[in-house]
């Protein structure tokens, strides 16, 4: 029964582990240690369906009931469980404390001690507390390749995929990935296929390949709905929303992002929330509704308090830095690009940087500094924003007469722009270039800036 219900979660069949739940409960009667086996695979059920609530109830009481076993074991599969829920639901610096107590319970050599590993690394990530998260993840991939737990093992790879990310090392994301994607295939662990699927369309889309992302995209929010993971269905249906915004589709960009956000509104989810209020400030901005994109603004801010998210809180900046300077208040959009900035430097944040130079070189231009603008603008190639970034480039460039090195940069940002396009039909091409401002502005200064090139036939001799 227990090789049924691991069979089970591995295929993210919920109704299914439910019901063999069921099945080993009415024959748990005076046996106090499959009771508390059972309460803690119940939890962990409720958990992976997003009752976060109920699971840490139901966590909480298997705890009591190992402790009363005096089951060490057991009790540290309970406070991992509390620890992953924790992380689960945002909140962090709690989920570090519940880990940290089931490290110091685990087995040594277990799979449990591997999984605790795992979970400790994921949260340490959230937190950007990167060296610490890499050690963790080494100690859980070597117990996982000693024990050969493939399931295991291709969870770390997703893990390392991200972190490999983070630290700048975006050559090795993609290699990693498609692994964790091809082990979980090859085991039938749909949650692997689903969370790498997300992974890999957010590493497409930050580094300058949205259009690459929307197949991985797409895929995740399939595999997650088709298990009712309804946090994964909101996080990747949000991801989604944010992706379509950048290419230019903004009707399918609010649908997803208000679906979201509704998803995110009932599991209490600060920071999900604050993202779709995020990507529907940017979907109203370009629509010209300032009111409706400062509403949406205002609304993010105040999750992102709640939840303690400095980098969601950074990206909301970059999007009032923004506001601004469409309403022409170029000191405002100024102070609030640099403010960001230095809090984003302040914070470690530094992934965040391309997003932030963006409203900044944008304000330096505008201001008529064109060697600040050119500081702002150095060094971000291979990223989201390098067209944008570009662009800006070439227009402080253009402020300092410098014609010849500004053409050069503008050839580059058109070459840029496409290739975050490039997947794309052509009508949807045309879409893109027509409703994103920074790509019509680019290829528009490319139709005008490109030699032309003239045909002249010349009257044959007589």
């Amino acid at each position: 029964v227990y090789k049924r219900q691991q069979i089970l979660e591995v295929m993210g069949d919920r109704d299914g582990q439910a019901r063999l739940l069921d099945e080993l409960e009415s024959n748990a009667a005076g046996n106090p240690t499959l009771v508390a086996e059972i309460t803690q695979r119940r939890a962990w059920l409720l958990a992976a369906t997003a009752h976060f609530e109920e699971a840490e109830r139901l966590a909480l009481q298997a705890l009591d009931l190992h402790a009363r076993l005096a089951d060490t074991d057991g009790q540290a599969g309970d406070l991992q469980a509390l620890g992953t829920m924790a992380f689960w639901a945002a909140r962090n610096l709690e989920a570090i404390e519940w880990i940290d107590q089931a490290l110091e319970l685990a087995p040594p050599g277990s799979v449990l001690e591997a999984n605790v590993h795992h979970s400790f690394c994921d949260a340490l990530h959230h937190l950007h507390r990167f060296t610490e998260a890499q050690a963790h993840l080494d100690a859980a991939t070597a117990l996982y390749e000693r024990l050969q737990d493939r399931r295991g093992l291709a969870g770390a790879l997703s893990s390392q995929g991200a972190l490999y990310g983070q630290s700048g090392r975006k050559a090795l994301v993609e290699p990693a990935l498609l692994r964790a994607s091809q082990l979980s295939e090859e085991i039938g662990y749909r949650y692997g296929v689903a969370i790498n699927a997300f992974n890999l369309g957010h590493h497409y889309t930050i580094t300058g390949q949205g259009a690459k992302a929307l197949g991985p995209c797409r895929k995740s929010r399939t595999v997650f709905g088709a298990m009712s993971n309804r946090r994964g269905l909101a996080m990747a249906t949000a991801n989604l929303a944010s992706l379509h915004h950048a290419l230019g589709t903004d009707e399918a960009a609010e649908r997803l992002a208000l679906e979201a956000l509704g998803m995110y509104t009932e599991l209490g989810h600060d920071l999900g929330q604050a993202v779709c209020h995020g990507t529907l400030a940017e979907v109203a901005r370009r629509a010209g509704n300032r009111e409706a994109a400062q509403a949406a603004l205002d609304a993010g801010l105040a999750r992102t308090e709640r939840a303690a998210a400095r980098p969601a809180r950074l990206q909301l900046l970059r999007t009032k830095a923004h506001l601004h300077l469409d309403a022409e208040d170029l000191t405002e959009g100024l102070r609030t690009a640099e403010e960001a900035t230095a809090e984003c430097v302040e914070a470690g944040a530094g992934w965040l940087l391309p997003d932030l130079a963006v409203p900044l070189a944008r304000a330096l231009v505008l201001t008529g500094q064109a060697e600040r603008a050119l500081e702002a603008t150095d060094s971000y190639q291979g990223v989201a924003q390098e067209a944008a970034l570009l662009y800006w480039r070439r227009e402080a460039l253009r402020l300092m007469g410098d014609e010849e090195r500004a053409y050069a940069v503008l050839e580059t940002a058109h070459e840029a722009m496409f290739r975050q396009l490039d997947g794309l039909s052509a009508e949807d091409i045309s879409n893109s270039l027509r409703n994103v401002p920074i790509h019509r502005d680019i290829d528009s200064a490319w139709q005008d800036a490109r030699p032309t090139r003239l045909t002249v036939q010349l009257a044959s001799a007589s």
